[in-house]
């Protein structure tokens, strides 16, 4: 897997303007000039590939381009969390256990941008509707030799956003912000229900490898 990364990352071919050229190993996308950051997406065969180009995402807007659509990926601000606990809610297990007092995910999104060890996402389209999230969190522990490890949380992408690619390139930038960080691996937790994402996961890489308990306190 390392070896066919690499093949993808040498096909990537940065111009003066920069901006990405075609080549065999699949569709590249252009690198968006003026933003903070910019990431190419390379989708071809076997898992979708990100370049990221700079290292600060705590106030820039970074872009992916998937399937020539252009989206804003930041780190979430207070006048987004409507829009995110309303995604959160946008969902068969979330219909049930959200709820609409947004003074409780206020609080909470205070916490958790007060913390830099999260990242919590707010991924806009080319219209500026909020269209997907995630929560980033870097765990540092003493196992697995003392490794830091990136926990996945809390992934949303609304319904006209699915089945197009953006939730593998989300991953994917996802991946490349942990790895920057020091991690070496990543987590997540799926409800057993949730059976396409399952398939969805498996496909990037990730394996049922231990079985997770919860319990309310």
């Amino acid at each position: 897997m390392v070896a066919q990364a690499e093949r993808l990352r040498e096909a990537v071919v940065e111009t003066s303007q920069g901006h990405c050229e075609r080549s065999r190993a699949g569709r590249v996308s252009r690198l968006v000039a003026g933003a903070p950051r910019t990431s190419t997406i390379v989708s071809g065969p076997g898992p979708t590939v990100v370049e990221v180009r700079g290292r600060a995402m705590l106030a820039g807007v970074d872009r992916i381009e998937v399937a020539g659509r252009v989206f804003d990926v930041r780190r979430a601000v207070v006048d987004d969390v409507p829009g995110l606990a309303a995604l959160l809610a946008d969902d068969v297990l979330g219909a049930t256990r959200e709820s609409g007092d947004l003074v409780a995910y206020e609080r909470a999104f205070a916490a958790i941008d007060a913390d830099p060890a999260h990242l919590l996402l707010a991924v806009r389209d080319d219209t500026g509707a909020l269209v997907a999230t995630m929560q980033l969190t870097l765990l540092p522990g003493l196992a697995r030799g003392g490794a830091t490890r990136l926990q996945v949380e809390a992934v949303r992408l609304a319904a006209r956003a699915r089945g197009g690619g953006l939730g593998s390139a989300l991953f994917a930038w996802a991946h490349a912000w942990g790895a920057e960080r020091g991690a070496v691996l990543s987590q997540l937790t799926t409800d057993r229900s949730r059976v396409d994402a399952h398939r969805f996961y498996e496909r990037l890489g990730y394996a049922p490898s231990h079985t997770g308990f919860k319990r309310p306190l």
